[in-house]
């Protein structure tokens, strides 16, 4: 038992004086010890260990597969995936189910100790411009006012309402520009996408939210590993003033140590911990050699290093883990909340809301039990549930089979996969078990029949009929095994990949694409490191080919059409189709899916498809499908949510979080985070598309009576009155969106600035006020370099989503936009001063750039070579122009530079500074000789050719 007779845990003191006795003793050794997430016991001064950082994205991880392995599973509830939470756009259902993870990791903390975390890294408050990002799951889609608010209500249930003590503490993920899983992730932010876009849904988390804890990306910004980003004492501590802790991502540490540039381990942590991180969750032994090895060769001080261990104690102090059990306000919570029916009833509740009707055609849905058709339930993921890499365990699942035959009756209800069956043959021989469950040659009656999952572009998995078991490979020595009760893991062994041949046959590749060949013994392996590395197998590799046993298409048929109705259930699996460590390459549902659904749609035109993902898909594929209905993965009620929508108990009424694009090849590159310049999210993007953002169908329909915006201090104020017009109740979510009126600048074409989830029975109306802060109008202003309300006027309208605007009905039956202007006196941009050392970086367009670092210096470079890039300068003064141009730049032999003042172009200036930064002076006196005049206004415009890039610039 550690010793509680001590200043840290006397909670009657302040929380400074406990953390000031705390520093003073604590020796340095196990100061260096405390920078892990992992933090030892200190039995002397009452310290026990703990985990500062444990999963919490849709309930309460305590599954210990991670940094550490507590033992079997503790199940807790599971909400739907963060994707699907907001699909809800209940802000006080987040703020429920956030309250229900803070119970729950309340009471695994009393019930196990440090095995128990209170601190948890959810939510992923960053938001995802790009659909191919493979953790799209873990966020709260694409728009930073929807992700942040859906966030902050979250962070508000988790941290309770305590005035001095927080219930679980929120660490937000991943500080910032993370929307991709290659690595080494470099991404080039500019500054108004930066601000206006990646910062916020961060900002309203930490200033509204609560947020404990920031967690920071495993990228580098503009050339600056995220890990020691000025952006952390710049942005959160002085701008925002954020007091919790701030860790590093899971391994960036060490993972940054394998740059060369960054290899000296003491000298990247105390890079780290002198920008302000005072935690990493890597290996403890890792940290504390690094943080003691900075500091023993002078690059930390111990004002660095107790300034860390003080920001991460604590955030414990306020969890009250120094707190003895009289003091402890969160003592003795009531023990049948985890997992138990108050919270069960939460999730189905979240799983109905989460649900979004995208297509209803000839109103098929809803379909009534009492009237008792019969439904055939058909697909490969008709009776799964899939667990993932950010949730618990729940205490049970129901998988939409389950749902649809409890809701409508077995006696109604059909089901088949619709998977394929097969043996494979290699040669002349099979694929067998042995008694162990390894995979081996024999004869034909010895061989074993797979159950084939098919999850497009190759990957599949493999399950053995005879024992349910999946196919796995143990990576040491190759050995393959069906002995896996799931595919499962962050890396995924039981997925396999097929490359088919030109003669029929198939070879076969591991998770790590490791061939699969035959040994002298006739069992089957996959090579190993070591063989690949000696070419191996070569001609022992092994050529499949295919004896199907079973059709499960022809099934499918069959039971669709004997049904009146079909309900095919497709989608993704969230640990294979897109996870960690893995960005999704394929837009469409896998081919082996839409293959099934056109089977079925053959002889049976009644079908409703449910598409279970966490990822817009192209859907285009489905549309002679009646109904198409849209859920996340996760939520332990999932079947039964989908029978409520279904049956027409719970109408539905989730809505889209993301744009949904036509194709993959509508988007600029992957890692292109400007979003401005090429134009994405529903904010900026103008081309076709499946779906726009907040788009949702309901089983009754709305009408708005009443719309007016009246102008506030520091807000507007957005009165409206909606009714349900139709015969059944329903919910609305009511979406406000604003534009700038006339703009000098590119801004957004609309902006969602309001949002409210509104319950209205059938034929009620209520009055609703929406109130709109004027930052939430604001952009990034370059000249300034702060958020800006620009004078003028604003349009401020309803939306039924972001492409469609609502209408007023009035009394008389005549219609009018739901729509107001309104003019505000904001701000009017000053002029550039010219004279002034301006940052290339600054610009107010751009094109073919890229923000790095050079020397140690940010630059503006050229992002394509074999094009000429250009940055431009607007409201410049015509005072501060002088003859000569300055600059700090570097460049390599055949770099150009051309100057333009107001359309007027310069000559192509010869530069190369060797490639070292440098400053050069241009004189322009010729040019404006020849100009004349320069207008009072000066826009100003840098082009670059070559090898190049621009760091500062001023005239003279």
């Amino acid at each position: 038992m550690e010793n509680q007779n001590t200043p840290l845990w006397d909670a009657s003191l302040d929380i400074n004086e406990r953390l000031d006795w705390l520093l003073e003793a604590l020796n340095l050794d196990e100061k260096c010890r405390m920078f892990s997430t992992l933090t030892p016991e200190v039995a002397r001064l009452g310290i026990r260990s703990t985990y500062l950082g444990e999963e919490a994205a849709h309930g309460v991880e305590a599954k210990h597969d991670r940094s550490v392995n507590w033992g079997a599973p503790k199940p807790t509830t599971t909400f739907p995936q963060p994707f699907g939470m907001s699909q809800t756009w209940d802000t006080k259902l987040m703020e429920k189910m956030g309250a229900a993870v803070g119970d729950e990791a309340r009471i695994l903390y009393y019930r196990e100790g440090e095995h128990g975390g209170l601190c948890r890294w959810a939510p992923m408050a960053e938001p995802e411009r790009d659909p191919r990002f493979g953790r799209t799951e873990e966020g709260f889609g694409e728009d930073p006012h929807l992700g942040g608010q859906m966030a902050s209500a979250y962070i508000k249930g988790m941290r309770g309402d305590n005035p001095n003590y927080i219930k679980t503490a929120a660490t937000l993920k991943y500080f910032t520009g993370y929307n991709s899983e290659d690595r080494p992730l470099r991404v080039s932010i500019d500054p108004r996408s930066f601000y206006e876009y990646y910062l916020e849904p961060y900002r309203r988390c930490i200033i509204e939210g609560g947020a404990e804890g920031v967690m920071t990306a495993s990228n580098a910004i503009n050339g600056t590993p995220a890990l020691f980003g000025d952006h952390l004492q710049d942005v959160l501590r002085k701008e925002w003033r954020f007091s919790g802790h701030i860790v590093g991502n899971e391994c960036s540490l060490e993972e940054l140590c394998q740059d060369e540039r960054f290899s000296d381990r003491e000298k990247t942590a105390a890079l780290a911990i002198k920008a302000g991180v005072d935690c990493f969750a890597d290996e403890p032994e890792f940290v504390e050699a690094a943080v003691r090895g900075a500091y023993d060769r002078n690059l930390l001080s111990m004002q660095d290093i107790n300034q860390a261990v003080r920001r991460s104690f604590a955030t414990r102090i306020r969890l009250g883990m120094f707190n003895k059990k009289e003091d402890d306000p969160f003592a003795n919570p009531d023990e049948s909340l985890l997992g138990g029916s108050d919270h069960a009833a939460l999730s189905r509740q979240a799983g109905r809301e989460a649900i979004v009707l995208l297509k209803n055609e000839e109103q098929i849905l809803p379909i009534s039990p009492k009237e008792k058709e019969k439904i055939a339930v058909i697909g490969p993921l008709a009776n799964e549930w899939f667990k993932d890499w950010n949730g618990g365990i729940p205490p049970y699942r129901i998988s939409p089979y389950e749902g649809i035959r409890d809701a409508f009756g077995e006696d109604c209800v059909t089901y088949t996969d619709g998977k394929k069956r097969l043996c494979l043959r290699c040669g002349e021989r099979f694929v067998c078990l042995t008694q162990e469950g390894r995979l081996a040659l024999g004869s034909r009656s010895e061989a074993e029949e797979f159950v084939i999952t098919d999850w497009g572009q190759g990957k599949m998995n493999l399950q053995a009929a005879s024992t349910g078991c999946y196919l796995t490979s143990v990576d040491e020595n190759g050995k393959l095994f069906a002995n896996r009760s799931e595919a499962f893991g962050r890396h995924v062994k039981e997925c396999f990949c097929v490359e088919m041949l030109s003669d029929g046959r198939f070879r076969l590749t591991t998770w790590r694409g490791r061939d699969v060949y035959w040994d002298s013994e006739g069992m089957l392996r996959a090579a190993t490191d070591e063989q690949v590395g000696i070419g191996w197998p070569g001609e022992n590799r092994a050529l499949f080919g295919i004896e199907q046993t079973w059709d499960g298409t022809a099934r499918a048929v069959t039971l669709a059409s004997e049904a009146d109705k079909v309900v095919i259930v497709l989608g993704t699996n969230p640990v294979i189709n897109g996870q960690i460590g893995q960005d999704r390459e394929q837009y469409g549902l896998p081919s082996a899916q839409i293959a099934l659904f056109e089977a079925v749609k053959k002889v049976n035109e009644q079908v409703i498809v449910v598409v279970v993902s966490n990822y817009p898909h192209d859907l285009m594929p489905l549309q002679e499908a009646k109904a198409i209905l849209f859920t996340p993965s996760g939520c332990q009620e999932l079947g039964r949510a989908i029978a409520d929508v279904m049956s027409g108990s719970y109408n539905p009424s989730g809505r889209l979080n993301m744009t949904w694009y036509s194709s993959f090849e509508d988007l600029p590159a992957k890692n292109e985070c400007d979003i401005i310049r090429t134009r994405q999210t529903y904010q900026y993007y103008r081309g076709k598309k499946q779906y726009p953002f907040g788009y949702g169908l309901s089983y009754t329909s709305f009408v708005y009576d009443i719309f007016a915006v009246e102008q506030e201090k520091e807000q507007l104020k957005a009165v409206l009155r909606v009714r349900n017009t139709g015969n059944c109740d329903g919910a609305k979510v009511i979406q406000i969106y604003a534009a700038k009126e006339e703009a000098s600048l590119t801004r957004p074409d609309k902006k969602l600035v309001g949002f409210a989830f509104v319950m209205l029975h059938a034929n009620e109306a209520k009055e609703v006020t929406i109130k709109i802060p004027f930052r939430e109008l604001m952009i990034y202003d370059v000249i300034t370099e702060s958020m800006m309300l620009s004078d003028g006027g604003y349009r401020i309208w309803i939306g039924e989503d972001a492409d469609t605007q609502a209408q007023i009905i009035e009394s008389d039956g005549t219609k009018r936009p739901a729509q107001a202007i309104v003019c505000l006196e904001g701000d009017i941009r000053i002029r550039r001063d010219f004279a002034n050392i301006t940052g290339a970086w600054l610009y107010d367009e751009c094109r073919n750039v890229r923000i790095s670092k050079r020397e140690g210096v940010q630059v503006v470079c050229i992002s394509n070579k074999a094009q000429e890039a250009m940055m431009e300068y607007t409201m410049g003064d015509n005072d501060s122009l002088g003859s000569e141009l300055h600059l700090k730049l570097y460049a390599i032999e055949g770099s150009k530079l051309k100057i333009t003042i107001n359309d007027k172009d310069s000559q192509m200036f010869a530069l190369n500074t060797q490639g070292m930064i440098q400053e050069v002076c241009i004189n322009l006196s010729e040019e404006m000789a020849v100009w004349g005049y320069v207008d009072e206004i000066i826009t100003l415009k840098l082009s670059m050719k070559g090898v190049m890039g621009i760091s500062y610039f001023w005239f003279e």
